[in-house]
């Protein structure tokens, strides 16, 4: 930039050296590679096309960088924690996009202990800002305070390679898996749990706001934290890194089993009968009612009974079921606010991993429920698309939902694809002789026909179509695969 004084006034010259950068891969190009989907229900079909839209107008730079920019306009940079969920919700869909975030996510992993920003070895980034302000107006380029990219990390880097293992992560990606699970197994070996100290960051789990944490009194939790999701996150990551093989493999399944063991002992609330949504320093719980331990539904990290009892509380409109989608708080809280960033609001990734929980454990009925009050909100909404999140207020007469936040947003606009993998009941595991495909349908009272078109799945591509026929759900697929592949498929 130059200023040229002119007649007592100042011309500013901009010179623009760099071009702007064109995406070189079209939306027509991306859509090609993404499973088609029909069904009888255009709600869903509409939502899952626009979520697709939104997701790739985040994508970074394809086809050099499928990596997924959080939102816009405020979270237009590399995120830790979202991209990770997205790599969740997209593992099927479009692995690709999950692998990319294996690979950026590794070029950031922490190697020296740093206070002011957080880093400690093996630990994931939460947030990286590029440019001038990065080091003025905000006190960091790459932090890392966050408690619980580090374990999704490893999880999605295990899951990766069972779903995809013609696709190998390279070995960057590998030693930094290696680094995020001793990370996490020195955390939990040193305090029992996976917990942090507030940093620049009050709170650091996937609800971040100073104000999302408290007790039922509404003050603030004393450090260390313990965030309940957190503790599934890092039973997951344990699990499905022993479940690849391997010297430490049975270390890994003790530490599990026991992690999984103390969660229920320790988070589980007689008071509200349901599981608190952390523990502070001194062992106290945060017995108020939130969408957190949804998430032990996602990461299979309790036993039925308990399940049951978290598929009751997240559908029960008294508590946390707004008939638009689970909120973050409950009705009665102290702290509730419906339009609040996280104390009752909804946000859409959120419900996508509680839905996907509820089908792994077979709750049909809340299953259908919340998917049907997902796709009432993405109606009501009308803006052709998930925002980041919206507002809780409970469903009746002519009150609709308020958009919140970003918009677009990548774990929002992946939600969907993680909900339409939960209906369809799909799911890959690797055993002793080989890999196994679930296929386990839970089609919502909406839907009578759900059909899904090239999906990916160990390496080739599964077509599934499931019918509604009286009361029963007939099933047909066709999945091509490398011969090379051992796998058996149950439906």
């Amino acid at each position: 930039m130059e200023a040229t004084p002119r007649s007592g006034d100042l011309t500013l010259k901009v010179l623009l050296t760099n071009r702007v950068r064109r995406p070189s891969v079209t939306y027509a190009k991306y859509t090609e590679d993404f499973p088609r989907i029909s069904a009888d229900d255009d709600l869903l079909v509409r939502a899952y096309e626009s979520s697709a839209r939104d997701l790739f107008s985040l994508l970074e730079a394809p086809p050099n960088s499928w990596f997924p920019l959080a939102g816009v306009p405020y979270f237009n940079c590399v995120f830790g924690r979202d991209s990770l969920i997205v790599g969740f919700q997209t593992l099927m869909f479009s692995p690709r996009i999950s692998l990319s975030v294996l690979e950026r996510l590794s070029t950031h992993i922490g190697r020296k202990v740093d206070k002011h920003t957080e880093e400690e070895p093996g630990k994931v980034v939460h947030e990286v800002r590029r440019g001038e302000l990065s080091g003025r107006l905000t006190p960091f380029k790459a932090y890392y305070g966050s408690v619980d990219a580090t374990p999704l990390f490893v999880a999605l880097y295990h899951e990766f390679k069972a779903s995809h293992p013609s696709t190998p992560p390279n070995s960057t990606v590998e030693r930094a898996a290696r680094m995020g699970l001793e990370w996490v197994t020195s955390k939990i070996d040193t305090h029992g749990f996976l917990g942090y100290t507030p940093g620049v960051l009050r709170n650091q789990g996937w609800k971040d706001s100073d104000d999302s944490v408290f007790h039922s009194d509404g003050s603030p939790l004393r450090p260390p934290i313990y965030l309940v999701e957190a503790q599934g996150y890092a039973d997951l990551a344990l699990r499905l890194a022993a479940s690849m093989g391997g010297d430490q493999s049975r270390r890994l399944l003790e530490k599990s089993s026991h992690l999984r063991e103390k969660i229920g002992a320790a988070f589980w609330s007689p008071k509200i009968n349901y599981y608190s949504e952390a523990l502070d320093g001194e062992g106290e719980r945060a017995e108020i009612v939130t969408s957190n331990p949804g998430h032990l539904l996602w990461s299979g990290s309790v036993e039925h009974a308990q399940a049951e009892r978290i598929a009751s509380m997240l559908s029960d409109p008294e508590q946390l079921n707004s008939g638009y989608g689970v909120k973050t708080l409950g009705f009665h809280e102290l702290r509730h606010d419906a339009e609040s960033y996280h104390n009752g609001s909804v946000w859409p990734h959120d419900n996508s991993l509680i839905i996907k929980g509820l089908s792994d454990y077979g709750f049909t009925q809340e299953l259908d429920e919340l998917v049907s009050g997902l796709l009432k909100a993405y109606k009501a909404l009308g803006i052709n698309g998930f925002p980041e999140h919206y507002s809780g207020f409970k469903a009746c007469g002519d009150l609709k939902p308020k958009p919140l936040g970003c918009y677009p947003q990548a774990w929002a606009a992946g939600a969907v694809f993680l909900v339409t993998q939960a209906i369809l009941g799909i799911s890959v595991t690797r055993g002793d002789e080989g890999y196994v495909v679930r296929i386990k349908p839970h089609l919502p009272a909406r839907l009578s026909r759900l059909k899904v078109g090239d999906l990916h799945v160990l390496g080739g591509r599964l077509r599934v179509d499931v019918v509604r026929v009286g009361g029963d759900l007939k099933v047909r697929y066709e999945f091509t695969v490398k011969p090379s592949v051992q796998f058996r498929v149950e439906v």
